[in-house]
């Protein structure tokens, strides 16, 4: 029984490593795609003062 115990538990542990970094790339991407976000509504906002400034 103990080589089943320990096949379970890091099982267990691979399941809970591999979802922290799972939640972690998407906060990643999230964040970056707030961060695309900002910056395509910054110019396209400000469109006019960069088309007179060519």
């Amino acid at each position: 029984m103990k080589p089943k115990k320990s096949i379970v538990l890091a099982i267990i542990i691979f399941v809970v490593i591999g979802g922290a970094w799972y939640m972690k790339r998407e906060k990643d991407l999230a964040e970056l795609h707030d961060i695309q976000t900002d910056l395509a509504n910054y110019l396209y906002n400000n469109i006019e003062h960069y088309q007179k400034s060519i």
